[in-house]
């Protein structure tokens, strides 16, 4: 794939429309969350919370995203911080994922992904050593080419279906040390072609998941790669 290597700067659009927003803010607070809730979501540009949701105002939410809305190491980090930091004790946790998310092109772009990998990796110093070997070892034309691909999974975490993969990180967040069985954990996925959130899963902290059962929601079209050839029936989580 052909990839532009210029340099991004912020415009003076965007700096003078932060200009006039300071100059017109009347919302100042302290730390805090109003509606006690933490959303884990995609870096996706499309993903503009406050449009989704037009009546979330500042300080209401806790957001965490990252590529993909994934379930990582970093994530539990900061949920821990979400909750359990005093001013801040969110008590519910929202998943969001999409459709036609770049996570899903991972696979697509694996061969690239990994010798960009290797060639970032070349220009750090010796503590880099291990990490070269490791990305080496999974481009190597001796490793089949399932294999590569399942070890580039495990770093990061693509996927071919919002809906599974919003229900497996449900029951992986479900299942975390630090996450108190008695917060509840909604797993939603946003169709970037309609506008639309759907709820797909809720694991109520009881220790069980109530399915929401959207038999009437095929995400996506056949162009983002995205939708199942027939609506799911989805299971309840583990």
């Amino acid at each position: 794939p052909t990839h532009c290597r210029c340099q991004a700067q912020p415009s003076q659009k965007l700096l003078n429309a932060n200009k006039q927003w300071a100059e017109g803010f009347d919302k100042p607070m302290g730390l805090g969350v109003k509606r006690k809730l933490s959303v884990i979501t995609c870096m996706d540009s499309r993903l503009v919370l406050s449009k989704i949701m037009p009546a979330l105002d500042i300080g209401d939410i806790e957001m965490i995203r990252n590529a993909g809305g994934r379930v990582t190491p970093d994530v539990l980090r900061s949920l821990f911080v979400a909750q359990e930091v005093p001013e801040l004790s969110t008590r519910a946790v929202m998943i969001i994922h999409h459709t036609d998310c770049g996570a899903q092109a991972v696979m697509r772009h694996h061969d690239y992904m990994v010798n960009r990998m290797k060639e970032l990796l070349g220009q750090w110093n010796i503590l880099a050593w291990v990490a070269q070997v490791v990305i080496s070892t999974w481009s190597s034309i001796f490793l089949p080419s399932f294999i590569r691909k399942k070890l580039l999974n495990a770093v990061f975490r693509p996927f071919s279906d919002p809906i599974d993969s919003v229900k497996e990180d449900v029951g992986l967040l479900r299942h975390a040390p630090l996450m108190p069985s008695n917060i509840p954990i909604y797993g939603m996925v946003y169709d970037v072609l309609t506008g639309k959130l759907h709820h797909i899963i809720t694991s109520s902290g009881e220790g069980k998941s109530l399915v929401k059962n959207s038999q009437d929601y095929v995400p996506g079209s056949a162009a983002y790669g995205a939708a199942p050839a027939t609506p799911a029936t989805y299971k309840t989580a583990a």
